[in-house]
């Protein structure tokens, strides 16, 4: 028994694959009408956002936690009991050495301009004779404050060697210098100690104003400006990261009291300067307010500005009205009660404008959030 099995019709023409064309213009015309679609809240043709990173809040080296200023060395957790040490010995070493390549370069200086090779070598008759040529020689004022300026780069190397990440929380909690803040110290710091002084000269007849020391020509007074301007500020800099910065987060390593933490910096501060009693008085008072401001604020920046307001405009008295910046003699205790109360009302309106305007206080760090994936 046969099957017959049909045979395809005569006349059925095959045709080749259609090509990509008609595909390409169909999805064309399907994403024209998707747009001009009326809104649908049912559909959604967006594609999905996508997802967040399961470990979105902070690097593996951070411990979750809250830190003030003088306890951020506790957050990295790189930085283990004995790594302050080595911290120290490195960036203070380097400092240390800085400071007297300098000081040797300033006696050498002294020595040939001046003919000063009977200068007796005892320590303070030394700095008396350095002090008195600091208003008269722009290079004397440039090699000591230089001398002191120094200190930052090298202590900051050994913080970004063995110190917390990232290097910038020796100024602030937030790992940076937090500039608005900064402004308005030195805005605060200048008009205060700027009104002390015209008050207090005007209290003695401006006496003393326009005696310039005969020795100091125009081109050595504007030498004076330019240095009071650039580097005064750069060596008050420097002194409160090594009192405050540095010293501060060292002790706030080892230490949780911040009692102990603000006083120890500022029984340095006043060790590292050479004035009279009431003077060093003066010099703690101010070690003692920039290290609070350091604690509450949260970084170093209203200290900084009390210290340049200060320092600039005493050695610009000091150049035009013959008035002692260094306090060698004579400071009494009418000044130090002048000067305590200028730096506690500076203190008081600092730690208001700091509060008002949101600037923290601590570093928080929160713990990584893991995101737990659905089955």
């Amino acid at each position: 028994m046969t099957q017959n099995i049909p045979e395809p019709p005569q006349n059925t023409q095959h045709t080749a694959p259609p090509s990509a064309e008609p595909y390409a213009e169909y999805e064309q015309n399907a994403a024209s009408a998707i747009q001009s679609a009326p809104a649908d809240p049912a559909v959604n043709f967006a594609s999905p956002a996508p997802a967040a990173p399961l470990y979105p809040v902070v690097p593996a080296r951070d411990i979750p936690g809250e830190y003030t200023y003088d306890q951020l060395e506790r957050s990295d957790i790189r930085v283990k009991w004995y790594k302050p040490l080595l911290e120290l010995l490195v960036g203070g070493g380097l400092a240390l050495a800085a400071t007297i390549v300098l000081q040797i370069v300033l006696s050498m200086y002294l020595a040939l301009s001046y003919h000063a090779s009977n200068l007796s070598t005892e320590s303070d008759k030394l700095t008396a004779y350095i002090q008195t040529q600091t208003l008269i020689d722009p290079m004397v004022m440039a090699l000591s404050f230089g001398s002191i300026a120094a200190l930052s780069p090298a202590l900051i190397l050994g913080r970004w060697i063995f110190g917390a990440r990232p290097w910038g929380l020796l100024h602030s909690v937030t790992g940076r210098m937090r500039w608005g803040l900064l402004g308005r110290s030195l805005g605060l710091s200048f008009t205060i100690y700027g009104l002390f002084y015209l008050i207090t000269s005007a209290m003695d007849s401006f006496a003393g104003f326009g005696q310039i020391n005969e020795q100091v020509d125009a081109g050595r007074f504007i030498a004076f400006i330019a240095l009071m301007i650039f580097l005064v500020p750069l060596q008050c800099y420097a002194e409160e990261v090594a009192f405050r910065g540095y010293a501060m987060q060292i002790l706030g390593r080892w230490i949780k009291n911040p009692v102990i933490i603000i006083s120890i910096p500022a029984v340095l501060f006043m060790l590292g300067h050479d004035y009279d009693f009431w003077g060093q008085a003066g010099v703690l008072t101010m070690g003692l307010m920039a290290g609070f401001l350091c604690y509450y604020t949260g970084g170093i920046e209203a200290g900084v500005g009390l210290h340049v307001g200060n320092n600039v405009l005493v050695m610009f008295m000091g150049l035009i009205a013959s008035q002692d910046p260094f306090a060698q003699a004579g400071t009494s205790f009418l000044d130090f009660a002048l000067t305590f109360s200028i730096e506690a009302l500076y203190t008081l309106i600092m730690c208001i404008w700091a509060r008002k305007a949101g600037f923290g206080s601590r570093r928080i760090i929160q713990a990584p959030q893991v995101v737990a994936e659905s089955v």
